[in-house]
């Protein structure tokens, strides 16, 4: 592995569409770290609100060169716009940013310490914690999702969700974890988890680190794509579980965790929609066809949580019609 030294680059990949309110703070945040970036390459998805101007302007005011605005010529969405980025790259690491995201002034040279004196053979990636801000509100305490604890060889705990705290705009990647295992997924069924489904091709052959400080925010608002798409996740959530269930040396604690996720988010992706706009007659029908498919199958076990699930939903439905 080549070792860090304080001559080592980066660069930082910031696909973006119809973001311009939040580029100042993202941008900036980039220009501003205390190991400055070799390279900042912004990917304009087609946007409409004069998002080339502005970087161009945000780039100007801080006296910064070296920049690339790529244009794409239609919307690609971002997983391949960060794609461009890195084959657009060519420094040993190499960061993302999410264009509604910001980071704080020492987040790259805390994860390029680790780069320097790693725990681990084969380090390929260090995350950090990070910040939500909701409605102009600063949270440091939100959820678990926030904390970063998991670290080394990963595959096995990825398996059961995205632990990668912040995701994107979190880690710091050695440019040979994508030399080795691929780029970001371009295929439109891995929509909203194109960053997990990478993470966990990489976990099988390098480890992961991480800095346990919050060195980044993550804006929360309505334009974000896991908001405005979020009923369709957990269908996506079951066909990755399902492509890695029969991965070789797994575990039966590990191939139980897995079918337990898989039936979890089977189960909600099944009648989400409809539970969420209380369209109650086709939640009904739904665990019913459900039901009936694991009573046909022999699948006992699975026939039980359903009938948990729906008890669940049952007395959710009465207290709601209670309330009315």
């Amino acid at each position: 592995m080549v070792a860090y030294s304080m001559t080592d680059n980066y660069t930082v990949i910031i696909p973006t569409k119809d973001q311009k309110k939040y580029l100042t703070d993202s941008i900036t945040s980039v220009l501003n770290q205390s190991i400055k970036p070799t390279k900042v390459i912004i990917i304009n998805d087609c946007s409409k609100d004069n998002t080339e101007e502005e970087c161009n302007r945000i780039f100007n005011i801080n006296n910064f060169k070296d920049y690339k605005i790529i244009n794409n010529s239609q919307s690609i969405g971002p997983a391949r716009s960060r794609n461009i980025g890195i084959s657009e790259s060519n420094t040993q690491y190499i960061a993302f940013l999410d264009s509604d995201d910001f980071w704080e002034k020492n987040k790259i040279e805390e994860q390029l310490k680790i780069f320097d004196q790693p725990n681990f053979l084969n380090l390929g990636i260090v995350y950090t914690s990070h910040n939500f801000l909701i409605d102009g509100a600063l949270k440091s305490n939100y959820n678990e999702s926030q904390i970063a604890k998991f670290r080394g060889y990963l595959y096995y705990k990825l398996l059961s969700g995205n632990h990668i705290s912040g995701s994107c705009s979190s880690v710091l990647c050695d440019r040979k974890v994508f030399e080795e295992c691929g780029n970001f997924s371009e295929d439109n069924k891995n929509f909203l988890i194109e960053d997990w489904e990478l993470w966990l091709r990489i976990s099988k052959k390098f480890n992961f680190d991480f800095v346990n400080k919050e060195l980044l925010t993550i804006r929360i608002h309505k334009d974000n794509r896991s908001f405005q798409e979020r009923s369709k996740i957990d269908e996506v959530l079951v066909r990755i579980f399902n492509k890695h269930r029969n991965f070789r040396n797994l575990s039966k604690k590990t191939i139980k965790k897995l079918e337990d996720n898989i039936f979890s988010y089977q189960i909600k992706s099944t009648f989400v929609n409809d539970y969420e706009q209380s369209r109650w007659f086709q939640v009904i029908l739904k665990i019913l066809k459900i039901g009936m498919t694991y009573i046909i199958k022999l699948q006992l076990k699975n026939f039980y949580r359903l009938c948990k699930v729906s008890f669940s939903v049952f007395i959710k439905f009465l207290f709601k019609r209670l309330k009315n």
